[in-house]
Parts: structure tokens; C-alpha cells; sequence
């Protein structure tokens, strides 16, 4: 993500996507960005999406079978609250046993997306 002309400036949110209500990937984003990542993923060719993060290929591979769903923070933050609150929420559903796909704030990190896979088909088959 650019660095903001204005850091303090209230235009960030924090943001989670959901597989069938099973939380895999907490973000921060501008200008409510984050809500078009869905329709990115689904635009990429498979050539393009080999080189893309793991929470990109994870919601592509989830796509095919599961419902994705987007959520974030109502009320504008500036960006020190966003990563404040981003790491927060990483550390909390972590602590809860989800498997997130989150590179950074993440110390359960890998690049395996069938892993991924497995593990949140797995969480949301015991929710």
C-alpha cells in the first residue's frame, strides 16, 4: 500500500475476509479498497496468480467452493489506529485457533495454500 500523503488523516479501516464465516486474512486499506480484492482475485490468470501472496491464492482456490465475505471497521481510523488495531485482531483470532493467511503479525506464517486450505475447511467444519 502507497504511504499516505497524510498519515493522521481518518480515511483507513481494518478489514477481514471470511470463508463460510471462517476468518483467514485481516487487512488495512484506504478508500474502502479492500471490498473490490474479490473481484481482483477472480480477474487474475492462473500464470498471474502463481506469483501473487497467500491469502490471494488462498481466496481464489477457496472461490471455486465457499462463500467469501468482507467485513471492516465502520468508523474511519488514521493509519497508526488501523495497525494498531489490524495486529490486534491478528493476534486475537490467532490466539483462537484460526489459521490466518496473514504474512505480517503472523508467526504461524507459511506459503502453502493447500495447507491453508485444509485448515480452514477443517476450522469451518468443527465451527
Amino acid at each position: 500500500m502507497p504511504a499516505p500523503a497524510n498519515p493522521r488523516k481518518f480515511d483507513f479501516f481494518v478489514y477481514t475476509f471470511r470463508a463460510d464465516g471462517y476468518p483467514f486474512y485481516v487487512g488495512i486499506g484506504r478508500d474502502r479498497r479492500a471490498s473490490d480484492r474479490l473481484r481482483y482475485v477472480r480477474s487474475l490468470t492462473p500464470t498471474k496468480l502463481k506469483t501473487k501472496s497467500l491469502s490471494v491464492r488462498v481466496m481464489a482456490s477457496l472461490d471455486k467452493t465457499t462463500r467469501i465475505d468482507f467485513s471492516s471497521t465502520r468508523k474511519p481510523l488514521n493509519r497508526t489506529q488501523a495497525l494498531v488495531l489490524e495486529r490486534k485482531k491478528i493476534e486475537q483470532l490467532l490466539q483462537r485457533g484460526y489459521q490466518l493467511t496473514n504474512w505480517q503479525h503472523n508467526p504461524k506464517r507459511h506459503r502453502d495454500v493447500r495447507r491453508a486450505v485444509k485448515a480452514i475447511r477443517r476450522g469451518m467444519l468443527s465451527s
